[in-house]
């Protein structure tokens, strides 16, 4: 894995980083639940009005910069742990988000009597893929670090 890391485009670990924020401001604005209601129609949240879209933004912030820096320069390791510990966050983040949303859907499903199926919205499948963007980036920028 070191070779394959240290093959890379000296910037690329800045540009996941700035992919991962990019994801995260669009999954916030996704749906991260959809309902389906007979007779009714489709109705679907998203991460703003559910009001934790904020704090996904809390994160994308200062990922964006440390991607800028990442971008425009050789960073010292301790960019990328600052980047590696806003990656777990973000991780930790959709993981409790998905946890809260299946547990209310799950409970929408019960009551329902089959009149409606609620699942998981697009919004948070795109916020793991911010997580991972970010733990990637966060990781190529300690591995480079150790090495320069």
């Amino acid at each position: 894995m070191n070779i394959a890391i240290a093959s890379w485009p000296r910037r690329f670990e800045g540009y996941l980083l700035l992919g991962a924020a990019a994801l995260i401001i669009v999954g916030s604005f996704l749906p991260w639940a959809k309902a389906t209601v007979a007779f009714l129609g489709t109705f679907t949240v998203s991460g703003f009005q559910g009001g934790d879209g904020w704090v996904a933004i809390g994160i994308a912030a200062p990922l964006a910069y440390l991607g800028i820096r990442a971008v425009t320069s050789t960073q010292p390791v301790r960019v990328g742990v600052l980047a590696l510990v806003l990656a777990a966050a973000l991780s930790a983040f959709v993981v409790y988000e998905t946890a809260d949303v299946s547990n209310k859907l799950s409970n929408v499903n019960e009551v329902s009597l089959g009149l409606a199926h609620a699942t998981i919205g697009i919004g948070l499948w795109v916020m793991y893929a911010a997580a991972a963007f970010a733990l990637i980036g966060s990781t190529g920028i300690i591995v480079k670090g150790q090495r320069d």
